[in-house]
């Protein structure tokens, strides 16, 4: 009697995906000894650039409070077209006048605990950029002799930050490659290329003066008009680098 052995046999496929898998894990490990023994160096720096402001953009607010909600909107429409007349005189960017925001909120007087209806306050909201700052105090004159708005902000800035932020960027840059540098051969080491970066920019566009911004422009109506001086916009950045070391 004879006895017929048989060998199991290994589908070829399956011979296929072992030395796939094999060359995975061997890359994978590979890679990770690799970033387990690189060396490398991380700096930060800040950078700051300026420019002259070029325009400047102004928020203007009426309000008006009456019995008929009706009357109070007519009231606060009638002083933003007598508004809207003076500015003509000015060198406004047409594009930026923007007229269209409304609030109506009902005013209540709550004396006694007791909440009584006054009337309806309605509040316009009047936007624009000036763009000749040399006619910045005479509008914000132009805008007192009219006591019915309140100037809430004005905000310089620039047509075009891309050059300046550009500056700031290139300062930090910069500042990280001397430290990276100053550091690298402090410790004995030579600095190779860059591995990562981040950056970050922000702006600090000048607001108005203090004495300008957020008050009633009908309080200062009887004063003698005072000079605004304009500051310098100032632009930051910051940059975090890596840098190999060998």
């Amino acid at each position: 009697m004879f006895l017929m052995q048989t060998r199991s046999k290994t589908p070829p496929y399956l011979h296929r995906h072992h030395l796939v898998f094999g060359l995975f894990m061997l890359l994978v490990l590979s890679t990770t000894y690799s970033h387990a023994t690189e060396r490398s160096i991380q700096v930060s720096a800040n950078g700051k650039a300026y420019t002259t402001p070029e325009i400047a953009h102004f928020s203007v607010s009426f309000q008006n409070t009456s019995d008929i909600a009706d009357d109070a909107r007519k009231q606060s429409d009638a002083q933003v077209r007598s508004t809207l007349e003076a500015l003509q005189a000015f060198s406004l960017d047409k594009q930026t006048l923007d007229s269209s925001q409304v609030i109506l909120n009902p005013a209540y007087d709550y004396t006694d605990g007791k909440r009584k209806l006054l009337g309806y306050q309605v509040t316009r909201h009047l936007r624009f950029t000036l763009e000749n700052l040399e006619q910045l105090e005479s509008l914000i004159a132009t805008l007192a002799r009219n006591q019915i708005a309140r100037l809430d902000q004005i905000r310089f800035d620039v047509h075009d930050d891309s050059t300046v932020r550009d500056e700031a960027l290139q300062n930090a840059s910069k500042k990280t490659q001397h430290a990276a540098k100053t550091l690298a051969t402090s410790y004995g080491a030579s600095l190779g290329g860059i591995v990562s970066v981040k950056h970050h920019i922000e702006d600090r566009r000048a607001p108005a003066p203090m004495h300008a911004r957020a008050m009633s422009i009908e309080s200062q109506s009887g004063k003698q008009s005072s000079s605004y001086e304009i500051k310098r916009l100032e632009f930051n950045a910051r940059v975090e680098a890596t840098f190999a070391i060998h």
